[in-house]
């Protein structure tokens, strides 16, 4: 606290520098702390009643939704209207000039994977977890040469047949916008597509395939 007063006051870098260093550090010894009490109590856990418990605690699971007498159905229909109306402000699309002619280039297929290729995009997917994940996004990716071949495999066979998995489809919930509000007035619901972190993934390879693409036969809007 001493280093951050003096920083304040004088605007120093270097006072700058120090508290800096002092807050890393502080951050680096509480970490240390925190896994070294986890690791204990985990490891000194005299059932298996109290290491589920504990686990639980660890990923952080989502608080329960406030009672509330709305079905999916209001939702459902109270969405679909939000979004007709936003969709009326805008003015038509212009019409298409039919003397124009046609790009030739397709895209037939896309390209398949290497498990090096699905590996990278693993690793470099931010390694963000939703409820639909059946573990911790960053345990994925600390065992992903385990999953790796089989992920290769899903994704190259979603390409040959053109199917996307069901089981990878985002799931959209409706979430309070503040704690506080009532939960039983629709205006107060904002919807939240739910992404598991291997559907990301997937996603990522079809987006970089396709970016590709259309840079290169430059079918890109310029307003896009």
């Amino acid at each position: 606290m001493s280093a951050e007063r003096k920083w304040r006051k004088s605007k120093e870098p270097a006072d700058l520098g120090l508290y800096q260093s002092l807050l890393s550090s502080f951050s680096a010894d509480f970490s240390f702390a925190k896994t070294q009490y986890y690791h204990t109590k985990i490891n000194n856990s005299p059932d298996s009643r109290t290491l589920f418990k504990t686990f639980s605690a660890l990923l952080c699971l989502p608080s329960p939704s406030p009672a509330s007498d709305l079905t999916a159905d209001d939702f459902a229909s109270f969405f679909v209207k939000k979004t007709t109306t936003i969709s009326s402000q805008f003015s038509a699309p212009l019409p298409f000039d039919h003397g124009q002619t046609p790009d030739t280039c397709s895209l037939p297929s896309f390209s398949l994977l290497s498990e090096d290729d699905v590996s990278k995009v693993m690793s470099s997917n931010h390694p963000t977890t939703c409820p639909l994940d059946p573990i911790p996004t960053h345990l994925l990716q600390a065992i992903s040469p385990s999953v790796v071949p089989t992920l290769t495999h899903i994704i190259n066979s979603s390409f040959i047949t053109g199917t996307f998995p069901a089981v990878f489809k985002a799931c959209i919930t409706p979430l309070l916008k503040k704690p506080t509000l009532n939960p039983a007035l629709l205006d107060n619901y904002r919807p939240v597509s739910l992404l598991p972190f291997i559907d990301k993934t997937l996603e990522h390879v079809v987006c970089n395939q396709l970016s590709s693409f259309l840079t290169q036969n430059n079918l890109l809007d310029s307003n896009q």
